[in-house]
Parts: C-alpha cells; sequence; structure tokens
C-alpha cells in the first residue's frame, strides 16, 4: 500500500472487502497480485501478461502458498519467457524494484541461462524507449532459498508514459534446463513528490474519521491495490468509537 503521512498529520484507514481480479497488466500506481495467490479467480497470475513458459510454483514460496515458476520457452535461440505489468509513469521519474528470486536443486538453472528484471520504458502509444536490465539470478547463485533482491532504476527518459517491470527468464540457444522462482515482487515510485500525488486516487469517496487525535481518510469505493480488492468507505465498513477504530474484512468470493 502506498500512501504517507502529510503535512496535516492525516493517515490512511482501510475497509477492505476481499476478492475481485483484474485479468489484464493494468496502468496504475501499484502492482496489482503482487504475490500471486489470487487463487479464487481460477487464474494466480491475475494482473499480469505472460509469455512463455510460466507456471506456478508450490514447493519454494515466500508468502502465501504460491510463487511464480518461469523457464525456457525450448525455442532454439536466445530467447525469454516472463511476466509484466505496466504502470503510469513520466520523464524523469525513477523506480524501485524489490523481489524474492531463487531456484531449486531440483531444478537449477544451469549453462548460461539467468533470470533477469527488466524494467521498460514505453511512449503513450506503447512503443518502447529504452529499458534497464538486472541480472538478479543464475547457475552460480545458492539454490532452495529465495534471497530479496533490491534496486532503483535510473530516470525515465524523455516521452516516457508508462513502465513496464518484466520478469524474466533467459535462455541460450542451448536450451538449457532450470527454472526461476519469482515471488513478493514491488515496483514504486522512489519519487517522494509523485508518490504523494498518486496515493489520494484510490481515496475518491472523500470519506474521514477522527481517532487519535487524527483525521483519517478512508480508502475507496472501487477496486484498487493491494491485491486488487474491491475497496469500501461505507460507515458499516469502518468506524471509531470508544477509543476504538474498527475495520471491516470480508471475503466475497
Amino acid at each position: 500500500m502506498r500512501f504517507a503521512i502529510n503535512g496535516s498529520r492525516a493517515a490512511v484507514v482501510l475497509a477492505v472487502a476481499i476478492m475481485g481480479c483484474i485479468e489484464d497488466a493494468r496502468a496504475d500506481c501499484q502492482l496489482g497480485n503482487p504475490s500471486f495467490e489470487l487463487v479464487n479467480s481460477g487464474n494466480p497470475f491475475a494482473a499480469w501478461s505472460r509469455f512463455g513458459a510460466v507456471s506456478v510454483e508450490t514447493s519454494l514460496v515466500a508468502h502465501g502458498g504460491l510463487a511464480a515458476r518461469i523457464s525456457g520457452a525450448n525455442t532454439g535461440p536466445w530467447e525469454l519467457s516472463g511476466l509484466w505489468q505496466a504502470l503510469d509513469t513520466a520523464p524523469g521519474e525513477r523506480w524501485r524494484v524489490s523481489a524474492r528470486v531463487g531456484h531449486r536443486s531440483a531444478n537449477p538453472i544451469t549453462g548460461a541461462a539467468r533470470a533477469l528484471i527488466n524494467v521498460e520504458w514505453r511512449a503513450s502509444d506503447g512503443s518502447l524507449i529504452a529499458y534497464e536490465s538486472t541480472p538478479v539470478l543464475d547457475a552460480s547463485s545458492p539454490t532452495d532459498v529465495l534471497r530479496c533482491v533490491r534496486f532503483d532504476t535510473g530516470p525515465a527518459p524523455a516521452g516516457t508514459a508508462t513502465t513496464r517491470m518484466l520478469l524474466a527468464y533467459q535462455q541460450s540457444p542451448a536450451l538449457e534446463s532450470g527454472a526461476a522462482i519469482f515471488d513478493v515482487v514491488s515496483f514504486d515510485t522512489a519519487d517522494d513528490a509523485a508518490r504523494e500525488a498518486n496515493q489520494w486516487a484510490d481515496f475518491p469517496g472523500g470519506r474521514e474519521i477522527a481517532f487519535g487525535g487524527y483525521q483519517w481518510r478512508v480508502k475507496g469505493p472501487g477496486f484498487y491495490g493491494p491485491g486488487p480488492n474491491q475497496f469500501s468507505d461505507a460507515a458499516n465498513c469502518v468506524w471509531g468509537a470508544s477509543d476504538e477504530l474498527h475495520l471491516t474484512i470480508r471475503q466475497t468470493g
């Protein structure tokens, strides 16, 4: 969740009705389904676009019961398999990436194959302007553990309207076996001003409550990240009474 306490000491409270999914990658301010757990949707990769050999991992996970497993497409030339999402951005904005990444001793990365996280800068028509590629896993990486990788991008170049984060497995013409595992992915602006401006788009209802000497904004109504989930700002979902703050969380699917 992207939020910050502003100069007037306002904060944020969330009222959530859990469920709902977006099947396609979406331009927004936060990743959808960052831990591949939307199993009730029938698609644990909801909110992601995928290509090549992408499947579900259950034996090596960092959160919940599922992770993403990406392996070689076995097409012959140097080739990628992967998952991606697109978020809105602007020229000059920097982004912060983190993920848990690893491979299993039962199916390790071998040879020249490797796992990458690419950040692409794209124009308003979707055309690629430039990209940054960061190797995060290869045959020498320890097995049976998911390591945390973190890095910041450079500034988005002139003409950028969206950025795509791509989780990828790169296979050489040798068609190496093995698979890379990704879990608990985050992709957030590293620009404090952009974070402050973007966060309030998730709070269209305008409901506030007083609690603990602060005014709290209530998220929703609508489908937003994390998740995405359906957030409600209805009075019966969140209220303050007797110096206690109450939130209602309800599974609806």
